[in-house]
């Protein structure tokens, strides 16, 4: 094989190389799994302690729109969403200041990339859907929809659904925020 000949497949399997580099950032990103827990506070200011771990957020979950989107709005493309049952009622939760933080992984300490206070109307059949904000520029958005407990249990009444995606017109999304708590 002649030097130059060597030089071309070494040039070529570098910039290939990069290219799997560069996309390999974007299909990370669809395996990254969020964070979402439940705080006494406001965005600007919760506490150190999560209230409630409403788990990591995954890719694919498609049931999640149909209780985290509004009547006629088309779903995402894609939605990390989770569903879990909390020890706190929806009334004690809109009494004093909470706030439902996505995390940009699933440990209290990781960046904020999306956060709401959970206010607003309870509706008559006891549910409550708030708006998850984008945080630090993070590129992501979602909402928290909060019902009765499927099998109400005295220690965990509520079930929560929490869910994110990308802002819309946003083209990608960054999981690399700046906490604010």
């Amino acid at each position: 094989m002649t030097n130059r000949l060597m030089q071309f497949i070494a040039g070529a399997a570098l910039v290939a190389g990069s290219t799997i580099a560069s996309t390999g950032a974007v299909t990370a990103a669809d395996d990254q799994e969020y964070g979402a827990y439940i705080y006494s506070g406001t965005c600007d200011t919760f506490a150190s302690d999560a209230d409630a771990d409403v788990g990591d957020l995954d890719a694919g979950d498609d049931h999640a729109w149909t209780v985290l989107g509004r009547s006629g709005e088309p779903a995402p493309d894609t939605i990390y969403a989770e569903d879990d049952e909390i020890g706190h009622s929806i009334e004690d939760l809109t009494q004093v200041p909470f706030v439902v933080v996505v995390r940009a992984d699933d440990t209290e300490l990781a960046p904020v990339i999306a956060c709401g206070r959970i206010e607003g109307e309870i509706t008559a059949d006891v549910t409550l859907l708030i708006d998850l904000h984008e945080v630090d520029a993070s590129g992501f958005e979602g909402r928290a929809y909060f019902a009765p407990a499927n099998d109400p249990d005295l220690d965990e009444p509520t079930e929560v659904t929490v869910g994110i995606w990308a802002v819309q017109g946003t083209m990608t999304a960054s999981p690399e925020a700046s906490p604010t708590a």
